[in-house]
C-alpha cells in the first residue's frame, strides 16, 4: 500500500490527483494554504469521503502567497506583488522605525533626525 501526499494551490489539480487515487483505490493526504489558512484532509478508500465527494475549498478570495512569492502570472498578481512590496517598503519599515525610537526615547534626542 502506498500513501501519497500532495498540495496544490488550484482545485482543478486536486480534484485530477483525488480521482486518481480513487480510481485506484491508494490512500492520500490532501493540503493545502491560503495565505494563513490551512486545511488537511486525509482520504482512505471505502472508509473515507474523497476530496471531490466532500466540501470543496470556499471561493479563493485572495492571492495565495506562494503564487505571488513564487510565480505571478496573472497582471492581478503582479499588481498585489507591487502593492505588498510597496507596503512593505515605504509603509511598514519606517512606521516600525518611528515606533521603536519613540519607544526608546530618542525622538527628544536633538542629535537625531525624524523620519
Amino acid at each position: 500500500m502506498h500513501l501519497y501526499p500532495y498540495t496544490y494551490i488550484y482545485t482543478q489539480a486536486r480534484l485530477y490527483v483525488d480521482q486518481r487515487c480513487v480510481e485506484f483505490q491508494k490512500p492520500m493526504i490532501d493540503s493545502g494554504t491560503l495565505g494563513p489558512k490551512g486545511n488537511t484532509q486525509v482520504v482512505v478508500p471505502f472508509l473515507t469521503e474523497s476530496y471531490g465527494e466532500g466540501a470543496r475549498d470556499q471561493p479563493e478570495e485572495g492571492i495565495p502567497v506562494c503564487t505571488l512569492k513564487s510565480f505571478p502570472y496573472k497582471i492581478e498578481h503582479t499588481i498585489q506583488w507591487a502593492r505588498d512590496k510597496f507596503e512593505g517598503w515605504f509603509t511598514n519599515g519606517p512606521q516600525e522605525a518611528k515606533n521603536y525610537l519613540e519607544k526608546k526615547g530618542i525622538e527628544h534626542t536633538p542629535n537625531i533626525r525624524h523620519l
